[in-house]
């Protein structure tokens, strides 16, 4: 929630769904069905707040603590004075609070101009009463969408107090932001650590699809999932996200600040750097809803899936490609026939590649669990059998000698899936390799299950 102006990313690491956690206390875990990957997943509940007070009362000061003031405008010059439930002294009113719940399940903050022109709201935030290091966080809630709002749910490095830590070496996740410029149809998720904060603030906008926006009647969830060295933010299904962020997205030589225990907040800020100042058409009041704010942890013997488009960037449920070292990348619009495939990749999977020796390795699962490894192929550059013939391992054992996409699949530009059972290394990792015996080893698309 510090003063920023969305960077968008572009090293396309995005990443696959991937956590490491511990399991909770008598918490079963399952095996994975190998299709669909939305499935592999189990989440715990760790501690959610519902809102399902009565009406007009505060969220307990057992798990929140509420600012108060204005702070120099919070270092981005913005106009609101935060008032905690409860006070009095003006500007505050604790008869016509920024704070309260709605009794309809509902967290309410509330933006609103005084007849002097000063806006108030509110700002919360668990620090001390709960703080997290990984899993699931998420909050369904409704926008309200006005020229100088800007409303966000975030979390920041519980270390922020700590002599020589401060802001942003604590680190900071701004799970969902808005701004004006938005427009109704879109938010933004960003990070914030040394070197990279501010207006160098690491992020993307999503835009809803179908219409949607941030004050229809559905509410949207906001979220994201945090494991070791990588956050993946959603919007509305955890199984998709839209912009992951790992240490290698971060500038040269900058430090990964996210590996630790951090605390939730909410607010909502008017005015200031980032979304201008209000005008005329600014309502008050005007109001954030929070439905509820969640927080799952999830099993780590659970299969962790993965989909990677190789060579190519994401199209859900594959990321864009990652965990790699080594070949090239080639892309083309070619049809390619999926007809012959169980579950096939989307279209676009196909019309990439990653070309020559190349290995992936992806780590992350529990050591020694067992995995469904999927490699998507298709040929779309050769047209004969034995113009194209590689060699493909998986962590060290050779899978597939002298293959041939084309003789394989028949044809070209016709899809093929080779499907095996992998065990993950001591480090918990899974490497695929890729070797050239003629003209360029290539693959189109891997799955782990």
């Amino acid at each position: 929630m510090q003063t920023k102006v969305q960077q968008v990313l572009t090293t396309g690491a995005e990443a696959r769904w991937l956590i490491s956690l511990a399991c909770l206390l008598a918490m079963m875990c399952f095996s994975p069905i190998f299709a669909p990957m939305a499935a592999a997943q189990t989440w715990t509940l760790a501690w959610s707040d519902e809102f399902n007070g009565p009406a007009g009362s505060a969220p307990s000061t057992a798990d929140w603590n509420y600012a108060t003031g204005n702070n120099n405008g919070w270092g981005n010059g913005e106009l609101e004075f935060y008032c905690p439930p409860g006070n009095n002294t003006a500007p505050c009113s604790a008869s016509n609070p920024n704070i309260f719940e709605d009794g309809k399940g509902n967290l309410v903050i509330r933006a609103m101009k005084s007849a002097n022109g000063t806006w108030t709201s509110g700002r919360m935030h668990t620090a001390g009463k709960h703080e997290f290091q990984y899993g699931r966080m998420e909050a369904r809630m409704k926008l309200v969408p006005a020229a100088g709002f800007w409303p966000a749910f975030w979390m920041l490095g519980s270390n922020i107090s700590t002599v020589g830590v401060g802001w942003p070496t604590c680190g900071e996740q701004d799970i969902m932001e808005w701004g004006p410029q938005y427009t109704p149809t879109a938010t933004s998720s960003t990070i914030h650590g040394p070197g990279y904060s501010g207006a160098n603030g690491i992020g993307r906008r999503f835009t809803f699809p179908n219409g949607g926006r941030i004050d229809d009647g559905a509410y949207h969830t906001y979220g994201v999932v945090w494991s070791q060295d990588r956050m993946q933010f959603y919007r509305d299904d955890w199984t998709k996200p839209f912009f992951t962020v790992t240490p290698t997205d971060i500038p040269a030589g900058k430090q990964w600040v996210y590996d630790h225990p951090f605390y939730i907040l909410f607010n909502f800020a008017v005015g200031g750097g980032f979304p201008g100042a209000p005008n005329s058409t600014t309502p008050s009041p005007g109001d954030v809803l929070v439905d509820y704010v969640r927080v799952y942890t999830p099993c780590t013997t659970c299969a962790q899936p993965v989909a990677i488009d190789s060579g190519g960037g994401a199209v859900a449920p594959f990321v864009a490609d990652m965990d790699f070292t080594g070949g090239t990348t080639s892309t083309h619009a070619v049809t390619i026939d999926t007809s012959a495939v169980t579950n096939p990749a989307p279209q676009q999977v196909y019309q990439s590649m990653r070309l020559g020796n190349s290995s992936y390795t992806i780590p992350a699962f529990t050591p020694g669990s067992t995995h469904t490894v999927r490699l998507h192929f298709a040929e779309t550059f050769w047209t004969a059998a034995g113009q194209r013939v590689f060699n493909v391992s998986i962590n060290g054992a050779t899978v597939l000698p002298n293959f041939d996409i084309i003789a394989a699949a028949g044809a070209t530009r016709k899809a093929i899936v080779k499907q095996f059972t992998a065990t993950a290394d001591s480090t918990g990792a899974i490497t695929i390799q890729f070797v050239t015996v003629t003209n360029n080893a290539a693959i189109n698309g891997i799955e782990v299950q």
